[in-house]
Order: C-alpha cells, then sequence, then structure tokens
C-alpha cells in the first residue's frame, strides 16, 4: 500500500504516556491496539483505529461511514459515490496498526491506524464526476487520531478529486457529538453538522502542497520546498473532554494544517489565536501562498468579543506573527449571516512556515504602522505590536 502523509492532529502535551485499553467499540468489530496516548485523549466510548463503511454484514452500524455524495459548486449536478467492497477484506480478520509520526515539538506518536497491507474497498464517483487522470474511484477513511476524528476523501493515483465540486460525507456515530468542539478542515467553505448519531461533513477540495517526510522539520524550517501536491478533502473533528466550545461553532480552514498547533482565546487580548504551518516553497520552487478561513457563530464571537457580530465584521483584522517576529496584516473579508446566526471570515496575503494567526475585531483590531529602514531601503511594517524585520531599524 503506498504510503501517504496525514496532517498531525495534535497540539503540546505532556509525554507522559499511558497505556490505555480501548473500548472494542460496538458490534464486536476489532480495535487496534492500545494506543500510547495520554489519558485524557482516549475515549471508551468511540471506537479506535480505522472507521469502515456501515454494512450489516460486516457487523459494522457504529462509528462508521454511511455515505458519500458530490455536487457540482454551480449546482449542476449531483449523484452519490457506491462503496465496492474489496473481496479479500473482512473486517474481522484484519490486523490493524498504528502509523507513528513525530509532533511539531519532535516526538514520536501513535498518529493513526489502519489495516495492515489491505483497504476495506474503494467508492465509485457518481455520474458526471471524474479524478485530473480520468479515473472514477477514490478512497475514503476515517480514524481516530489522537486529538480527534480525521476523515480523508483522496485518490492513491496522486491525482486530483473531480474539479469544482464540493463533496458531503455522513459518518455515523452514537457517541461522537458529545466530545466533538473545533473543526479543522484543508478545504474551502467547510461546512460540519452534528446532531444526534451523525456527523455531516462537507468541503471543497483545494491543491495543498505536503511535505512526505515525518520528521517534524517542517514546522521548525521556513525554507523547505514541497515534495508535491494534491487536492484531498482532509477534515478534522476535534475531540475534547473538558469541552471548551460546543461542536459546530467554529470551523477552520487552512493549507497550514500541517504543523497546526492549536486554537485558543486571549481573554487580555481578545484575540483568537490560531498556530499554523506548512512548507514554504511549492514544487515548482515559488512561495505557498497562505489561506485560511473562519467560520464562527455569532453568539460565540458575541461573547468573546462582546460586540454584536454585524458590527464585529466591519472591523476584523488578522494579524500573521513570524518567527522572527515580524508580522504582516493578511487581506480580510468578512460578512455576517443574521439569518443563520454564522461570521465568515476569509484571509490571505501571507507565506509559511509556521506563523501564528491572531485574529481580532472591533478595538482589538487598532493598529499602528511603523517605518522601517535599511541602509537606503526602507518599509511599512503595521500591526497591533509593529515589529521591524530583522535588520531593519524603526526610523
Amino acid at each position: 500500500m503506498k504510503k501517504r502523509f496525514l496532517s498531525l492532529l495534535v497540539v503540546a502535551f505532556s509525554m507522559s504516556f499511558l497505556s490505555m485499553t480501548p473500548s472494542f467499540a460496538a458490534d464486536n468489530w476489532p480495535a487496534a491496539p492500545a494506543p500510547q496516548w495520554p489519558a485524557n485523549y482516549v475515549f471508551d466510548d468511540i471506537r479506535l483505529g480505522q472507521w469502515i463503511p456501515c454494512k450489516a454484514d460486516w457487523n459494522s452500524i457504529n462509528d462508521c461511514i454511511q455515505s458519500l455524495t458530490w455536487a457540482k459548486s454551480d449546482g449542476s449536478k449531483k449523484g452519490e459515490s457506491t462503496f465496492v467492497p474489496n473481496p479479500t477484506f473482512d473486517p474481522m480478520l484484519v490486523k490493524q496498526i498504528w502509523e507513528t509520526a513525530k509532533t511539531p515539538q519532535g516526538d514520536t506518536i501513535d498518529n493513526y491506524a489502519h489495516f495492515d497491507g489491505i483497504r476495506a474497498g474503494t467508492w465509485t464517483l457518481p455520474d458526471g464526476f471524474v479524478n485530473s487522470d480520468g479515473s472514477n474511484s477514490v478512497y475514503v477513511e476515517a480514524h481516530v487520531m489522537m486529538g480527534g476524528l480525521q476523515f480523508r476523501v483522496i485518490t492513491d493515483s496522486g491525482a486530483n478529486l473531480p474539479a469544482d465540486s464540493y463533496a458531503t460525507i455522513t459518518l455515523k456515530s452514537t457517541n461522537y457529538s458529545k466530545h466533538a468542539g473545533w473543526i479543522l478542515s484543508n478545504t474551502k467553505n467547510p461546512t460540519v453538522d452534528i446532531k444526534n448519531d451523525l456527523v455531516v461533513i462537507s468541503g471543497t477540495p483545494v491543491v495543498t502542497p505536503f511535505d512526505s517526510t515525518a520528521d517534524g522539520s517542517t514546522c521548525t524550517l521556513n525554507t523547505k520546498k514541497a515534495a508535491g501536491a494534491q487536492s484531498m478533502i482532509q477534515i478534522s473533528v476535534d475531540m475534547q473532554n473538558d469541552q471548551a466550545i460546543k461542536a459546530g461553532d467554529a470551523i477552520i480552514g487552512t493549507n497550514g494544517l500541517q504543523c497546526f498547533t492549536g486554537v485558543s482565546f486571549d481573554a487580555n487580548t481578545h484575540q483568537l489565536v490560531v498556530g499554523v504551518g506548512q512548507v514554504h516553497f511549492n514544487v515548482d520552487g515559488s512561495p505557498v501562498a497562505g489561506w485560511f478561513e473562519l467560520q464562527i457563530k455569532g453568539s460565540r464571537a458575541k461573547q468573546w468579543w462582546g460586540m454584536d457580530p454585524a458590527i464585529a465584521v466591519e472591523s476584523v483584522q488578522v494579524q500573521v506573527i513570524y518567527e522572527n517576529g515580524t508580522s504582516v496584516i493578511a487581506t480580510t473579508q468578512a460578512k455576517y449571516d443574521k439569518k443563520n446566526d454564522w461570521i465568515t471570515l476569509k484571509s490571505q496575503g501571507f507565506h509559511y512556515s509556521s506563523p501564528r494567526l491572531q485574529i481580532s475585531f472591533g478595538k482589538a483590531a487598532l493598529k499602528s504602522t511603523i517605518t522601517c529602514v535599511k541602509g537606503k531601503a526602507s518599509k511599512k511594517v503595521s500591526g497591533a505590536k509593529p515589529v521591524c524585520p530583522s535588520g531593519y531599524k524603526k526610523k
């Protein structure tokens, strides 16, 4: 089986690992071996490891993939994928193993579980939808990682998913909703709806550069070049016992999930802080253009920023702070959908490797501009606390 990159869904943590005995899940379906994770990341009411399609004859009726549907972005076509099982796959006999990886902090962890040397099957695209190489099948994966549930749709040939399309995946899980928090995605226009025992995930696939190494260097070297680029749908639903945010209240989309280090709200500065990261250069040597999308419930934004959401979007700012202390203000558009109580924010105009994004509304978005000089060269830097680039001095 071809080895492919999967984003780490982890944040900084103490390396006091415990060997836990995971649930064998409902349906008497075999689970992965116990992962070496901190105790607060192991759940005894959710199947750990690789999930498979919901099939009664496989005794898979919970923590499973229910459906995959497609629609053209312009609404002209839609259809449902058909699961084609691998005739040699037996879910009761197959072995699961953990793929290991390094965190941005350099620690080795059990990253995600997968079937050893075999797949459950493929999903055939509906009529009118084809991959970039003309093929009509995709692989669908869902598995619990240390930070949550990660779902992926991808081809195994390196081809891109159908262009100008919008995919919707439905997962069935009796207990997942009570653990779900932040939604993280490498797709644009991501949506997640969690009700009762269904998790409905949608997104538009975007071609994203990737680094195939798992040594953590992508997140520390801003001179690294991508090993390739491919469109896929990769959405993670963060899991947490001590829930900081209600499931579906906030959805993040970015091409910087490869070095994602967490989301937090700074009550002192009234800023939402997001750690992202990616290789600095595309395969062709051009800098990777960063993009970031945030959808957040207006009621949640009002709680954090103390502002009417309709007013808040008029003064939004996304400040990008790089490792060397320099910062830029990303180009950002924001709007508020009063009917559905959603703030949608879209930012671009920054680069990687591992910057920190600080999102402000209202008074917190006030910024100043300084002039920095280096010999005859001069440049202006704007931000809440602007700092001159390395080698420059404030005029």
